[in-house]
């Protein structure tokens, strides 16, 4: 059998689509010997580190804007070099005919429509509506995800395969002392600080996250730093607005982007990991800070407990004296930090990326093999 991938996320950028697909591929390369495999890729080199057996062919298809690979460039080359299965993240073309199955992670551009320009709330929901609908098969990272997809497209339940995502090996605990002085050095952390790590979007709900760690600074009296760690997505310059005349806002340090390669240093350097945001497909960076040992605040929403299990400490994303609240009682209660951290290495560990490949192996054998 041969599957194309479109893997196209590899080497553009490093959130969450991108690190599921580059760790499902590597884990396919190692289980896979069986089927034949197109890898569909912005460059050849973005795959420079990783042994490619010899049953996965790399095709590069250019570094064009996202909707140009997937809405003109896929259907050209599904004409020119078909494969069995095609699996796409979120999107395919409407005029594609093959087999198909569909990575969706979420829906959150259904859901809350003000946190997305209008353009891309539109072409997301009608193009992503439709590809679920075409798709064979649809993967998902969560339960909360799966309700979603029937509930708002539609879809057979019995279509939806739930397959958890995982962490990538790189996220654990670190002691060393070095590396960390020369992280922090690099970004100006701090000796004791709050973390947020994701893309800076109304979504994640970092508004409200400033705004709890104010009243932890001037309810509770806690002198520690909030760091700020990620790219500026849209709308961010609203969250920068709501934000300039808060008491401390000065005080908090926003590092930008980090690569992946240091961020697990950040995660073991941070004292406390709070991530409210207000709808998450699964929530990868909550279980990333589980794994490096660091302990997690985080929405009582969507997929988020799901990944968090009873590791971490649940709260309502709208109402801030609670977060501010739950950050106090882990920052001063040492018993309960070292319960949350034992806990939360614990839950990690019990995400594998060889599971999910197992699974979507499974997938594509029951969808090759129907008529």
């Amino acid at each position: 059998m041969k599957i194309g991938i479109c893997a196209e996320m590899i080497g553009t950028t490093h959130g969450g689509p991108e690190s599921y697909i580059f760790n499902l591929v590597k884990a396919l390369m190692e289980l896979d010997q069986e089927n034949a495999y197109n890898l569909y890729v912005v460059r050849k080199d973005v795959l420079n580190n990783i042994n490619v057996p010899s049953n996965f062919r790399v095709s590069p298809i250019g570094l064009y804007n996202s909707w140009i690979r997937n809405l003109i460039i896929m259907p050209f080359i599904s004409l020119t070099d078909p494969v069995d299965i095609l699996h796409v993240q979120n999107v395919v073309h409407p005029c594609y005919r093959g087999k198909l199955v569909a990575s969706i992670h979420d829906l959150s551009f259904e859901i809350f429509h003000d946190t997305f320009t209008k353009g891309m709330q539109f072409r997301l929901s009608k193009l992503v509506r439709r590809t679920a609908r075409k798709a064979d098969a649809v993967l998902t990272g969560s339960q909360n995800t799966k309700k979603d997809l029937i509930n708002f497209y539609g879809i057979r339940p019995e279509k939806i395969e739930v397959i958890p995502y995982a962490h990538d090996r790189i996220y654990r605990p670190v002691k060393d002392h070095e590396i960390f002085d020369t992280i922090k050095r690099k970004y100006g952390l701090p000796e004791k600080f709050i973390l947020y790590v994701g893309a800076l979007q109304p979504r994640k709900n970092i508004t409200g996250l400033i705004k709890a760690w104010n009243i932890l600074r001037r309810k509770y009296g806690l002198e520690i730093k909030l760091v700020i760690t990620g790219k500026q997505a849209w709308l961010c310059s609203e969250i920068m607005k709501a934000v300039t005349n808060i008491e401390y806002s000065q005080e908090i340090i926003y590092t930008g982007y980090i690569p992946k390669e240091e961020l697990p240093f950040v995660f073991n350097a941070a004292d406390l990991f709070v991530f409210p945001s207000f709808y998450e497909g699964f929530g990868l960076v909550v279980l990333e800070a589980m794994a490096c040992g660091t302990p997690v605040i985080t929405a009582d929403n969507s997929s988020l407990p799901e990944v968090v299990g009873d590791a971490g400490i649940l709260i309502d994303p709208n109402n801030c004296e609670e977060i501010a609240e739950a950050m106090h009682n882990v920052l001063t209660n040492p018993e309960l930090k070292e319960s949350m951290i034992t806990k939360g290495l614990k839950r990690s560990e019990s995400f594998s990326w060889k599971y999910t490949a197992e699974k979507t192996m499974n997938v594509y054998h029951k969808i090759g093999k129907s008529s």
